[in-house]
């Protein structure tokens, strides 16, 4: 078993990994972005979810094959086994049935999620991946945003969000680091601009909602600079 899973990643050829790569993006954007019916509702849902794929498919063009696998494990399907053994195990003996709904999305993720441990651990296994230095022009942000999301959030979540970024970071690869950096505060001006529009929705907001909104924006603000200097110095 255990050579089954070290030897898993050869089993596909590199090429055929990278489509498997673009197509759970793709099933990963449906199934985020499947019940929206509001545009409001689908700019607030797309804009975290196509950052998240940018870095997956940009990480596994540089040759990031782990990282990639990780942060698609990490931030999109790896609750998928775990949905999987609470559904099957739902029966509820007063009702005589399962209080867990059993559709498409729970089979498919399921698969993926396999998947992704597999390659994960194959290469995790054989030692095929390379660990670059933290010391980088993103160290500042990132440190800016870790106390953001300790002040929003709280301590458990903050050092969650951060550890995708960290393995980004790790792999060398600093515009997917950066894009999921952007993730976790994208989504501020959406919510801004739906409060707006909202009968009441600045009505009952808080000094607190204003704080770690305006914190957000000028993160927003300090990324995209950031990647805008990295998109230039490759050109």
């Amino acid at each position: 078993m255990l050579a089954f899973v070290r030897n898993f990643k050869t089993l596909i050829p590199k090429s055929f990994v990278t489509i498997i790569l673009a197509v759970l993006s793709v099933i990963a954007l449906f199934i985020r972005l499947v019940g929206d019916t509001e545009i409001i509702d689908f700019l607030y849902d797309l804009l975290p979810i196509a950052l998240i794929v940018f870095a997956v498919l940009f990480l596994d063009y540089k040759g990031q094959t782990l990282a990639a696998h990780i942060i698609m494990f990490m931030m999109v399907f790896g609750d998928a086994v775990g949905t999987f053994f609470r559904s099957i195990f739902s029966y509820n003996f007063g009702s005589a049935d399962f209080t867990a709904t059993f559709d498409w999305q729970l089979f498919v993720g399921l698969i993926i999620c396999v998947y992704l441990m597999l390659m994960i651990a194959s290469y995790i296994l054989t030692n095929d991946y390379k660990v670059s230095s933290l010391k980088t022009a993103l160290t500042f942000p990132l440190l800016l945003l870790v106390v953001y999301l300790y002040f929003r959030y709280g301590l458990t979540t903050a050092i969650i969000s951060v550890l995708p970024i960290l393995i980004a970071l790790l792999s060398g690869v600093h515009l997917a680091a950066l894009a999921l950096m952007l993730c976790q505060v994208v989504q501020t001006p959406i919510d801004i601009i739906d409060r707006i529009f909202t009968e009441n929705g600045l009505k009952f907001t808080s000094v607190t909602y204003w704080l770690v909104s305006l914190a957000a924006l000028y993160l927003i603000y300090l990324f995209v600079m950031a990647g805008l200097k990295m998109i230039k110095k490759t050109e």
